[in-house]
């Protein structure tokens, strides 16, 4: 019975303070297992005896409802069997008369709400009745000349009874000890008055039946107390999950308040190198410096941001970024950071790119660097001599970096324990090496969040492999402008032909990915919700090759639209787009039939590369017209002095459209409207304290500040949105203070406008 306890759901709720005993698992306070081993087995803490009692009597009348049935069907069986043996025994009709009704009384009254609370006193006094009422059928058998009372069949009607009171029918011991003795006692009156009435004979059937009854009541009392074990165990387990929630809370604030404290100076040395680069115009050397102080100085921001990952790891809400890499650039950029330690330490470091490697492939740069670094940094650190290797490679389908050098290696124990935190191959206090023993395990981790693998060989002395695998979904080529930072500029129309039905409810949304789309050669029907989606795929059948679809909209969402197109049309690919990067936001997607999900603010070549994988129709690129011009927003010398300070990032916009003539204009125009718009919702909402309504506004704001790379407003509108569906005290607040914000960058759009001279809106 103990296997069938899979819940403790009273354990909370019917506490004193809502919270779990105090003591709970400490063995000085409970004694041996906590249990008071008399007669009457107890918890010695009085509030979890009342919650144990709760818990049994809620949840074990199910069995008590099982067990009556079948004490049913086997008294049924009785008869017929006593039918066919003795067809001249009236007195075995009362089984079906008088024994049945009782029964069948008993679990009629296991349906009523009363019984919940007080089936076993109840059903005890049944089952006492029914043995009553049996002993005296038996005895009248007996008189008719079958077997009853007086042969084994008495004997083993009184086994079941006592049986079904300690065992079966489920009832507490405390419960079940005086209704088994009451019929132990009915069942020896019995005998003495019907059966065997000489001394000698009384003491035969008595010590039979005795012995019966100290049999069924020692399994009864030894199924209480390994259920009260079993309850125990789980309530001790609850109080360990509760402080070990608390301690990753503690570790949670303490990692939060380091990297508050470690990117104060940090922000003052990329501050200082800024300017140093800035003013090492025409000195290489410098310049060359000071780019590599950048370069590692922002790597190194990245990763103290991300100082709390180790937590969200063990939270299992660590989010994994998809955009277009280069495995050269992630190769070289991992060299030239451990350039300078390796100089030091006169080591070679090789890079070796195999030919294999494509253009670009979709992953996460900062994970995949950051886990390359520390392979690198590692083998920097523990090889005296000798070369450090980075090779990269495609193998199938597949990218594969491998990190080897001629260090000190490892031994199979140290190999052993290689990926899990706080290890280190010398841990003791007067190690020649530093290090937190974090570094290995992360990576690890994050390998394994990417979808891919890290593993090691190793021999001591004679250095050691690194070799990091990651799955290779190629993207579109491309051409580099800068060293981090891909153009626009494509080689043709690479979406023609492509037919795509875009869900999304934010009007400067549907702007810029109508006008990308359209000039990547797609064929662009735009709807405003799930809804109009689903009406659009229904209404004619393969019309569409692919749905780009906005996951949060009014009317109907998009993992409802999604789950609706996948049953009207199996074989259309839907693509997700989200503002919400968590690892269970993905698993909704996908479990709502979506291929693939886009993290907004969407990047143009994710967006191009994951249509054309996913699409029915890959087309051909089409060669761009020759001629084709660009223009861009100008930007005059007082924008210029003004871009340190901008709500929105001009210049990447500029960048990002710069293909398409005439378009950012027109995207300001239509952000002042649908924004201005928002900005007056939003003041209502937050006048009115419409929760709802605020939330709703705050999720459109984000959308399209992310389309206009308003970063600091679109962090901003994402916390207010968050604080409005959890009915925080401070959504108001944060409400006032996105207007202001909100406010700020509708003047800055309106001065770029009119900086530019082009002051038409769009109608």
């Amino acid at each position: 019975m103990a296997d069938d306890m899979n819940d403790t759901p009273t354990l909370k709720e019917k506490t004193d303070d809502g919270t779990v005993p105090t003591g709970i698992g400490d063995h000085d306070a409970f004694g041996i297992d906590g249990i008071a081993l008399g007669l009457l087995p107890r918890f010695k803490d009085v509030r979890l005896e009342r919650q144990f009692e709760v818990y049994y009597i809620d949840y074990y009348y199910r069995f008590a409802q099982a067990s009556l049935c079948i004490g049913l069907l086997l008294i049924f069986g009785d008869f017929l069997v006593d039918r066919l043996a003795f067809p001249g025994a009236a007195t075995n009709l009362l089984r079906i008369t008088v024994a049945m009704p009782i029964l069948g009384a008993a679990i009629a009254y296991s349906f009523f709400s009363h019984a919940r609370e007080h089936w076993q006193p109840v059903m005890g006094g049944m089952l006492v009745t029914l043995a009553l009422s049996l002993f005296w059928i038996l005895y009248g058998i007996d008189r008719e000349g079958g077997m009853g009372l007086r042969s084994w069949v008495g004997v083993l009607n009184f086994t079941f009874i006592e049986f079904y009171i300690f065992v079966i029918l489920g009832l507490r011991f405390r419960v079940a000890l005086p209704y088994g003795a009451l019929i132990l006692g009915a069942f020896l009156f019995a005998v003495h008055h019907g059966v065997a009435a000489q001394p000698g004979m009384f003491a035969y059937w008595a010590y039979h039946v005795a012995t019966v009854f100290l049999l069924a009541g020692g399994i009864g009392w030894w199924r209480e107390l390994l259920i009260r074990m079993d309850y125990l165990a789980r309530v001790r387990l609850e109080e360990a999950r509760r402080a070990a929630e608390r301690d990753a809370n503690i570790k949670s604030e303490f990692l939060a308040n380091m990297s508050h404290e470690i990117r104060t100076p940090l922000n003052g040395v990329l501050g200082l190198a800024q300017i140093g680069h800035r003013e090492s115009a025409g000195r290489e050397r410098s310049l060359r410096m000071f780019s590599r102080i950048l370069e590692s100085g922002r790597l190194l921001m990245a990763i103290v941001n991300d100082v709390l990952d180790f937590s969200k790891i063990e939270a299992g809400k660590l989010s994994i970024e998809a955009f277009p890499v280069d495995p050269r650039q992630i190769v070289d950029e991992a060299i030239s950071a451990l350039a300078l330690p390796a100089a030091d330490k006169k080591l070679t470091l090789v890079a070796d790119k195999d030919v294999s490697l494509p253009a670009a492939f979709l992953g996460d740069p900062l994970r995949i660097s950051q886990v390359l670094l520390n392979l690198m940094s590692n083998a920097v650190k523990f090889t005296e001599h000798g070369d450090v290797r980075l090779a990269a490679a495609r193998q199938g389908d597949e990218l594969v970096f491998r990190v080897t050098d001629t260090g000190i290696g490892m031994s199979p124990q140290q190999l052993a324990k290689l990926f899990l935190p706080f290890e280190q191959g010398d841990s003791s206090t007067t190690r020649k090496y530093g290090g937190t023993g974090l570094g290995l395990a992360i990576s690890h981790q994050l390998a394994a969040l990417m979808g891919g693998q890290l593993r090691a060989r190793s021999t001591p002395g004679s250095g050691s492999e690194f070799e990091f695998r990651l799955p290779c979904v190629t993207m579109v080529e491309r051409q580099k402008i800068s060293p981090a930072v891909w153009s626009p500029i494509a080689a043709g129309k690479r979406l023609a032909g492509i037919r795509v039905l875009a869900a999304e409810d934010n009007e400067l949304n549907r702007v810029v990915l109508e006008e990308i789309l359209v000039q990547e050669g797609a064929c662009v029907t735009l709807v405003e919700n799930g809804k109009q989606a689903v009406d659009a795929v229904e209404s004619g059948a393969d019309r569409f090759d692919l749905v780009l679809m906005d996951v949060q909209m009014p009317e109907m969402d998009g993992l409802e639209a999604a789950s609706l197109i996948g049953r009207l049309d199996p074989g259309l690919p839907i693509v997700g787009q989200t503002a919400y990067a968590f690892n269970e936001d993905r698993d909704k997607c996908r479990a709502a039939g979506m291929k693939f999900t886009l993290t907004k603010p969407i990047e143009i070549e994710s967006l191009v590369s994951v249509v054309r994988h996913h699409s029915r129709h890959v087309p051909h690129i089409e060669k761009p017209e020759p001629g084709t011009s660009t223009t861009a927003l100008p930007m005059t010398p007082d924008t210029k002095n003004a871009e340190r300070a901008q709500a929105f990032d001009l210049a990447r916009l500029e960048q990002v459209h710069a293909k398409r003539p005439g378009f950012l204009p027109r995207m300001l125009g239509i952000a002042i409207n649908s924004l201005t718009s928002a900005l007056g919702e939003l003041r209502e909402a937050r006048a009115s304290t419409d929760l709802e309504r605020l939330a709703f506004v705050a999720h459109s704001i984000k959308g399209a500040s992310a389309s206009l790379f308003a970063d600091e407003l679109h962090l901003l509108a994402g916390r207010t949105e968050i604080a409005a569906r959890a009915a925080s005290a401070d959504a108001t607040d944060m409400a006032g203070l996105l207007a202001e914000k909100l406010e700020q960058l509708l003047g800055e759009i309106e001065a770029r406008i009119a900086a530019s001279g082009d002051t038409a809106k769009p109608s």
